[in-house]
């Protein structure tokens, strides 16, 4: 009897202890569910408050003023404590970078690589090398130029891959190009050496809009009509005369009120900053549904370039979100000149050029001759003179005029400019590249800059006197003071940056003209729209590049 009762003693204890252990696992599985859907909360809610960051750097940037971009504008960081916004433990942070401020790796040419690499390594062997590396890298070719590198150079690595040979869709693309370093590419903070982030793109975009977001007045093809309405309220009509005739090869007038237009010698400088005819301060509101997407952006669509064998593997969470309607903006060249790749969209009667320059004057559309101008010459004989830049209205026009229409003007229908920098947001590597002979130069600039607040127009450059006239035509032509172009970082984080999760994008900010005949709402703070001003022009955002992790 004692033995039966020790047994069953054991018996009761034995599964004591085996229930006490399912219970322990029993708990332990159900506290480590839960720390999983926990943190799986905590990630969603990370996402979710970096989204929110990101559409807050959206709606910054449709407020933004049309005709001038500066680093005291919008460029910095955005955090959701300082707008007020109370996510419990949660917060955004959001930094917009104008990337119109950047050298472009696609539409540099080989000088002008030259010199930016030089600058930044402070050896020209390397920054030959580099150049010539960089532009193997972008071309549709296998011919290498002297010290660059195609894929017979890249196979015989350790790790083996291809030259692209299409343009750059990222700067860290640059990890992979013959003759770069890591130590180069992401700099010394200590030395004061950025990284080279912060001073190339991959894609640049300025609208070819004036300060009021309208397309710009070509003085090639514009009428006198379409000259008085625009540019009336600054030009006389002697002014405008004189300029047809210079345009029209009839004669070269300057209005009696103008000063002598320089030949060989810069311009001469009073030191005073020009004056400005008084302008509506224009205001950028969103349309109804801006831009088709209700979420306020679209990706572009179009077919990306095949990425490198051995580059990065692509990730499904570096493509914008599902619910992001498609958009039907083709993805431009970004001025790389190859016939197998996309073009940006090219006007009417006219043909793709690459970026940044005017078309050829065969491709230019020959307007109605306006009242009162004859052929010009014996028997009609003339030739046709073209605008190369406004620059060359200082021989018919005084130089303040100049100054105060330049941004009203252009010299090709394009409706975006590619790789153009902009002098307001231009770090000083960037601006030595662009004159790399005029230190002095580069200088004046940054203090113009720093005096002024910001350059109004590319025509103030004509108040620098270090600036000649040689440098001064191949100057304007590749840079502008406004942008089209951002970066945005939007970092959501919970907690004590426990939970973090980045968004790093490139948006195009696109003008959107309304139909004839439909006039622009704008919402209210109800929620209802009512017409938005004469002067308001709907805004849409390409997404040309998006990363998350």
């Amino acid at each position: 009897m004692t033995v039966r009762r020790g047994f069953a003693l054991v018996l009761v204890l034995a599964l004591l202890v085996l229930l006490t252990l399912l219970a322990a696992g029993l708990a332990f599985t159900v506290r480590s569910e839960v720390n999983i859907a926990s943190d799986f909360a905590d990630q969603l809610r990370a996402r979710y408050l970096a989204q929110a960051g990101f559409h807050q750097a959206l709606q910054q940037l449709m407020q933004d003023d049309f005709g001038v971009d500066s680093a005291a504008d919008t460029f910095g960081e955005l955090r959701s404590q300082d707008l007020g916004l109370d996510f419990g433990d949660g917060q955004f942070i959001v930094r917009i970078t104008d990337e119109t401020g950047k050298l472009n790796l696609n539409t540099a040419d080989r000088a002008t690589l030259v010199a930016f690499f030089t600058q930044v390594t402070g050896d020209s062997a390397l920054a030959e090398e580099l150049a010539d590396s960089v532009l193997d890298w972008r071309d549709s070719d296998d011919n290498p130029n002297p010290q660059g590198a195609e894929s017979d150079y890249y196979l015989s690595s350790p790790q083996p891959y291809r030259a692209k040979n299409a343009p750059f869709d990222s700067p860290y693309e640059l990890l992979l190009v013959k003759g770069m370093t890591r130590e180069l590419f992401y700099g010394d903070p200590q030395q004061g050496t950025p990284p080279l982030t912060e001073l190339v793109t991959a894609f640049s975009a300025t609208p070819n809009v004036d300060e009021r977001g309208q397309p710009r007045l070509n003085l090639n093809t514009a009428t006198r009509e379409q000259l008085q309405t625009a540019l009336g309220d600054i030009l006389t009509a002697d002014e405008i005369d004189a300029l047809l005739r210079f345009r029209d090869g009839t004669g070269q007038q300057r209005p009696p009120s103008g000063a002598t237009p320089p030949t060989g010698q810069p311009p001469s400088i009073s030191g005073q900053r020009p004056p400005f005819p008084p302008s509506p301060s224009p205001t950028v509101r969103p349309p109804t549904n801006f831009g088709q997407p209700p979420s306020g952006f679209s990706p572009s669509q179009s077919p990306r370039p095949p990425a490198p064998s051995s580059g990065f593997p692509p990730s499904q969470s570096n493509r914008p979100p599902s619910g992001v309607p498609p958009s039907s903006t083709p993805r431009p060249s970004r001025g790389v000149p190859s016939e197998s790749l996309a073009q940006p969209p090219a006007p009417p009667e006219m043909s793709p050029a690459p970026s940044g320059t005017p078309p050829s004057p065969q491709q230019i559309p020959q307007p109605p001759r306006p009242s009162g101008q004859q052929g010009g010459g014996q028997g009609g004989q003339q030739q046709r003179r073209r605008f190369q830049s406004p620059l060359d209205l200082l021989q018919v026009l005084p130089r303040e005029k100049v100054i105060a229409i330049w941004e009203r003007v252009t010299t090709t229908d394009a409706p975006v400019q590619y790789g153009l920098v902009n002098l307001n947001t231009a770090p000083p590597e960037v601006l030595s590249a662009l004159l790399p002979d005029n230190p002095a130069a580069v200088d004046d600039i940054l203090a113009y800059r720093q005096q002024n607040g910001r350059f109004q127009s590319v025509g103030e450059l004509l108040n620098l006197p270090s600036l000649t006239q040689a440098q001064l035509r191949q100057l304007v032509n590749r840079v502008c003071v406004k942008s089209g172009t951002f970066r945005l970082r939007a970092i959501g984080i919970v907690g004590d940056r426990r939970v973090v999760h980045l968004i790093d994008a490139i948006v195009e900010r696109q003008f959107v003209t309304p139909p004839s005949g439909m006039t622009a709402t704008v919402p209210t703070a109800t929620g209802t729209t009512t017409p938005a001003e004469q002067s308001t022009t709907p805004v849409q955002f390409v997404i040309r590049y998006w990363r998350e992790r």
